[in-house]
């Protein structure tokens, strides 16, 4: 039996011995035969490394797609942590009686006027759509790596894949 590895080095699992994907060594040219009669390595990384990885990736991507520019009020805000944090507050004091700011600063640095409290909740409303929106797609694309039941199953699964 053989595993592969990720560096174009495949190790024996029996022996331990490894060797690199050459035709020149005899290891290889055993593998090679021992592959060309129906046998399959190992893949470079079990199910489970291979599900940890994925559910990291499909992580990375939910938390790149929280925080990207948001449309509210006809034009673009930004929706990164702290811009999320600075509008929370504001609202926050807001309703708790303290003045509106006169304007908000949109992505493209014009200033906007802030005539209620619902233009402020207009684009954290348009925030908090976006978040949900990206960790419910989180969460489906992890339940279908939790169901995965081989490698290639797992590969399929990526943040644009239907």
């Amino acid at each position: 039996m053989y595993k592969l590895t990720d560096r174009n080095i495949i190790i024996n699992t029996v022996t331990g011995d490894s060797f690199p994907m050459d035709e020149r060594n005899p290891d290889y040219v055993r593998y090679l035969t021992w592959a060309n009669a129906g046998n399959d390595a190992l893949p470079a990384k079990d199910l489970n490394e291979l599900k940890a990885e994925k559910t990291a990736e499909i992580e990375a991507a939910r938390d790149a797609e929280v925080v990207k520019n948001v449309t509210a009020l006809n034009t673009e805000w930004q929706a990164d942590k702290v811009s999320q944090t600075l509008l929370s507050s504001t609202i926050t004091l807001a309703s708790a009686g303290l003045p509106l700011p006169p304007v908000w600063r949109d992505f493209f640095n014009n200033d906007v006027a802030i005539t209620s409290l619902n233009d402020l909740l207009a684009i954290a409303g348009a925030m908090a759509i976006q978040t949900q929106a990206a960790y419910s797609k989180s969460w489906a694309k992890k339940a279908a790596i939790n169901a995965a039941t081989t490698v290639e199953e797992v590969a399929a699964i990526g943040w644009d894949s239907p």
